[in-house]
Order: C-alpha cells, then structure tokens, then sequence
C-alpha cells in the first residue's frame, strides 16, 4: 500500500503542477511568426521551486524562480556567444522533430517535475510538455545542454526586479496573437483558432483550424498497481466502429512497455457498448468515487469519458480506496459505485481484440486520447 500512495501522491502532484502552467496572453495584433521578438520560454515546476524564463531573440530576458516562501525576479542580457550557443541547442535536429505525441508519460513517477518548453521558431511554435524527468529520458542528448543552462541562469549578471511589479509568470508582456504567413496557412488571410490538447497548457500560437475530432463514444482507462510494477489498458471507441487500445506495463525505475492495437467492430458489437453505456445507473452518476483535490492509495483506478449530449460524462473511480486524513490516518471512501463501471472494463478486455492482426508496430502510446 506504501507503494500505492507513493504512486498516487506523485501522480497528483504532477497532474496539478502540469495543469499549473500559465497560458500565453492573446490579442489581436497580428505578428508573422518570423518577425515575433521572442525565442524561447522553459518553465519548470517541482514541489519546493518553479522557474520560468521568457528570452528574446536578442538577448534580454525575464526570469523568475518561486521558491517555497520567497520568489526572486530578474531581468538581464545574453552576451552575443551566449546567444549563439544557445541558438545551436536549440537547432539541434533532435530537439526541432520532438512532438508532444512522442512523449511517454510513465505510469510510474518517481521524480516528481514538470517541465514545458516552447520554441518561436520561423513558421510555428514548438510546445514541448514532459509530465516527469522519467518522459524526458529518451531525448536526454538534446535536453541536457538547455535544462544546464536554465539551471545556472540565475547565475548570469542580471537585475533584481520588485516580485509586486515584476512577476508575471514569464508570459510576454502585453496581449499578443500570432498568425502563420498566409503561404502556410491553412486559409490565408483568415484567423484560426488554437488547437485543443488533454493536460497541456495553451499556448498564443495560433496555427491551422484542425478538423473536428470524430465522435466516439467512450474512453477508458485502468490501472493496476502490484507489487512494484504497474499496468494499464485503455481504448477509445468511435461511432463508426473503430477503435485504439493500449496495454502498457511498468517497473519500478523501467521504462514503459507498450503494445498498441486498432481494428474496427461490427455493428452488433457495437450495440452492445451502448446497451452498458445507455445503463440508467451509470448515466446518473455525476462523478465517481475519488475525492478532488486529495492524497489518496488505491489498488487500480479507472477513469472513463463518455460523451453524451453536450458535454462530457467523465468519472473516475478506485478500488480499496484510502483518503489521507486531514489532520494523520487514512479513512475509507465508500466504492461501490465502482460496479458500475465494471461492465465497462470487462466489455474493453473481451471484445476489443490485442492480437498481433491488430498490433500496430512503431506506435507510440498516447494515452487513447481521441482524434
């Protein structure tokens, strides 16, 4: 169970820290993004300090570091090499392909970190969103040399700004909205809207209007904690039939393993979803059974989406669920409304085939997050 709430309190932490992370401002001045002043915005969040820096493209910079009781703003000048150096980390060809989609959130987190990068670079912005040090792994050759340098930034000569006056988040002053040049804009000449994302921060790029996401009628996701390995299967299941399953797996202090799985049902097989979803008891239900805003162990979690009308039914329940107390112990939240979804759970594991028909090889896992 220690090992549980170790999981818990960390998945919590980030969820809340990730979620913390300010938007950029939005007006209707109109900047090609070639021509937009700025270069690079980091803001990193742990539990004792958050630190932000929002840098030009000529050198001057805005820092903050918030500490548990005090927060220091500054402002200084890169020197012309530093500037440079900079600029070649971040032209590294690495650093330029990564995409939120190819990076991996652990089911397991130790280290406790949320770290968000954004590049203005010449055509879009690069938002780059790690949940964890464990999802920053894989692209360490390319990190590293940037987390090194905002780390000893507060280093560097610089000014010591007033917290009341100066502390703004690292945003960029003033309300700004950026349009692509009308060569690679999806209709020139026209504003867009941002894309939409699940637990990333927005952002005051605005690029192509994406296309509507296809309906679907539920996401689901459960995970088991045993031992020192944790396991999780979700599917995502549309209106026309087709669907996206995962089943990923974690070791303590391993990487995630992942096999991913699409295919298409029948119509038969999809009557039978909607006889469990359209169940009078589950469509009740407002939310489940986790307490907001709470430190909590459980056995397995599930969470499940299910669209219906206009909005979006979503819940989330926990087996052998323990609340830590306000002041020491834990007390027992009443789970019983877990056996509503249940169904659910045992519908994804029968008809959702995972054979290697439906592997879908080179796949990166997203979380069934819908498109």
């Amino acid at each position: 169970m220690c090992f549980n709430l170790l999981v818990r309190v960390a998945w919590i932490l980030v969820i809340l820290l990730g979620l913390a992370t300010p938007s950029f401002s939005q007006d209707t001045a109109e900047t090609p993004l070639d021509k937009h002043p700025y270069l690079l915005r980091i803001s990193r969040s742990t539990p004792h300090l958050d630190t932000c820096v929002l840098l030009k493209r000529d050198g001057n910079y805005h820092l903050e570091r918030d500490h548990d009781e005090a927060t220091e703003v500054s402002e200084g000048e890169l020197a012309a090499d530093e500037l440079s150096k900079l600029q070649r980390w971040l032209d590294n060809e690495q650093l330029k392909k990564i995409t939120n989609d190819q990076i991996v959130t652990p089911l397991v987190i130790i280290s406790v970190e949320s770290l968000q990068i954004d590049v203005f670079r010449g055509d879009h912005l690069q938002e780059l969103l790690f949940p964890s040090i464990e999802s920053q792994s894989p692209f360490h050759e390319s990190l590293a040399p940037l987390l090194e340098w905002f780390d000893e930034l507060h280093k560097f000569p610089h000014r010591a700004i007033p917290e009341d006056s100066g502390k703004n988040n690292c945003l960029t002053p003033g309300k700004i909205e950026l349009r692509t040049r009308p060569a690679l804009s999806a209709r020139a000449g026209q504003p867009t809207s941002p894309a939409d994302g699940v637990a990333q921060a927005n952002t005051d790029v605005q690029g192509p209007q994406a296309p509507a996401s296809p309906s679907y009628l539920m996401r689901l996701e459960y995970t088991r904690f045993e031992q020192r390995e944790a396991q999780r299967t979700c599917a995502v299941v549309y209106a026309d039939g087709r669907y996206h399953l995962e089943k990923s797996s974690q070791q303590m202090n391993e990487p995630v393993k992942a096999h991913i799985y699409e295919a298409s049902l029948q119509a038969t097989e999809l009557q039978g979803l909607q006889k469990l979803l359209d169940d009078p008891l589950l469509k009740e239900l407002k939310h489940g059974n986790v307490p907001d805003n709470s430190l909590f162990a459980a056995t397995d979690i599930t969470h499940v989406w299910i669209p219906r009308d206009m909005e979006v039914q979503e819940m989330e329940f926990a087996s052998d669920l323990r609340v830590q107390a306000a002041i020491g112990g834990h007390y027992i939240v009443n789970d019983k409304n877990t056996r509503l979804v249940r169904p659910l759970q045992k519908w994804v594991n029968t008809e959702l085939r995972a054979d290697k028909v439906n592997l879908i090889k080179g796949a990166v896992a997203n979380a069934c997050a819908p498109k």
